[in-house]
């Protein structure tokens, strides 16, 4: 029997880290989310911040351009979120703490939240 204990618990070890490399998330280099005001999506590259606005009455991407200062960095670093029930998009970068909106033709910093309050 305690021969058997060794075997089987390597077994059960080597299971679980083969279940557990299924789960492993992710980070998409793309993130979209909705166009609240306008109809359609916007698409960030999470490594860059730059944005595009699918315009769905011309069917085609529309560049809004990137968050000013923005720097390259590892899928997920710019996330973007939707303005609910509004116009533009709220990009944030997941490494600094810095954000930004964008209607799609202009960029307006919100800058960092403040770690004092």
């Amino acid at each position: 029997m305690k021969r058997m204990i060794g075997p089987v618990l390597l077994v059960i070890l080597a299971c679980g880290f083969a279940c557990g490399q299924e789960y492993v998330a992710t980070v998409e280099k793309f993130k979209a989310c909705d166009d609240e005001a306008g109809g359609g999506l916007y698409w960030v590259d999470t490594t860059t911040g730059k944005t595009w606005r699918a315009d769905p009455g011309a069917v085609k991407w529309v560049d809004c351009g990137k968050p000013e200062g923005a720097e390259p960095g590892p899928p997920g670093t710019y996330i973007p979120r939707d303005n609910k029930g509004e116009a533009g998009v709220f990009v944030l970068n997941t490494a600094t703490g810095e954000g930004w909106w964008t209607d799609g033709t202009e960029w307006k910093s919100l800058g960092k939240p403040s770690e004092s309050a």
